[in-house]
């Protein structure tokens, strides 16, 4: 009878111990279990790495995890027509978690493992309850960030293209006009030859050291005391002084006046056949310009002196008569 009963306390003991360890190992790994808890749903347009049983936080700190994950979504269910996976969480009960506060899908940790944290939360709108369903935001990854990058670096990299053809074009352009045979070198050439020209003309025996040189011996010469220039001038000095003394220069001045009143006579004698033959002159060009028949038929021609009427010739007067004696 004894050995029973210390069997029977055996099992109630071991009973007992494994119904404890089993309730510490499912609190440990299922403390949902033995609190209280509330679900949510949340909305995204991409899971984007999200796996049932992650980290559910609230500013950071766990309050829970992800039980499960559908995508696609019905389009009659979705919120907006890009949102087509659907998250449920399970939180503390406890957990402030409002109902405008934002849900969010980020990365934490060196092994980037993708969670749910609930942030900027509004106190005024009250707490979020079970079955309250959010509208969650999907921070972007390294993909994301590599495509950002990516299309942030193609206008540089469209510029850069663009200059290092600019750049191609121009050393192209410096290439044609400095290199080999070019109109830079050409022009470089000709200007050695124009300065060794030049330095061939300026030199000592050059044709042009000898023409200065004869230019000094020349109007060394004309300069000289004895020289043909100063010969001349005191020549027309000379003339001078005896056209001054012999007064030749009055002499010549009477006789330009007398010969200016002499031809002034012989105009006004010959002014008037002058001014016939301008009107003569006239006459023959009016009638070339406008009736050039008439230089054959001049009997045709009127004149306007032919129209005015002809002075009525006086007749002489009577001689007197003799009176009878």
């Amino acid at each position: 009878m004894r050995f029973e009963r210390t069997e029977i306390k055996t099992g109630i003991f071991f009973v007992v111990t494994f119904g404890l360890l089993l309730l510490v190992v499912l609190y440990l790994a299922a403390p949902d279990v033995f609190s209280k808890r509330k679900e949510f749903e949340i909305f995204f347009d991409n899971a984007g790495g999200l796996k049932p049983g992650a980290a559910v936080n609230l500013a950071g700190r766990k309050i829970g995890q992800v039980l499960s994950i559908e995508s696609p979504v019905a389009k009659k269910v979705r919120p907006r027509p890009e949102m087509e996976v659907l998250a449920v969480l399970r939180v503390d009960a406890n957990a402030k978690v409002f109902r405008d506060a934002t849900a969010r899908m980020v990365a934490y940790g060196l092994l980037a493992e993708v969670q749910i944290d609930f942030v900027r939360g509004n106190e005024e709108s009250g707490l979020a309850t079970s079955g309250d369903t959010f509208i969650g935001e999907r921070e972007g990854g390294i993909n994301d960030t590599a495509n950002k990058a990516i299309k942030t670096l193609e206008p540089l990299a469209a510029a850069a293209e663009g200059t290092l053809k600019d750049l191609k074009v121009t050393v192209g352009t410096l290439n044609a006009f400095f290199g080999q045979g070019s109109d830079l070198q050409a022009s470089i050439a000709n200007i050695r030859k124009v300065g060794e020209n030049l330095g061939n003309l300026t030199a000592k025996d050059a044709a042009l050291a000898a023409a200065i040189e004869n230019i000094k011996t020349l109007t060394g010469k004309l300069s000289s005391d004895d020289g043909s220039l100063l010969q001349a001038i005191a020549k027309l000095k000379d003339a001078a002084d005896q056209l001054t003394a012999k007064q030749r220069l009055a002499e010549t001045i009477d006789n330009l006046r007398s010969a200016a009143a002499r031809l002034d006579r012989l105009l006004s004698g010959v002014e008037p056949q002058l001014r016939g033959t301008v009107r003569n002159v006239e006459q023959l060009t009016d009638t070339l310009k406008r009736q050039p028949w008439r230089v054959i038929w001049p009997t045709t021609k009127k004149y306007p002196e032919d129209s005015q009427p002809k002075p009525t010739p006086t007749p002489p007067p009577k001689p007197p008569r003799k009176k009878k004696r």
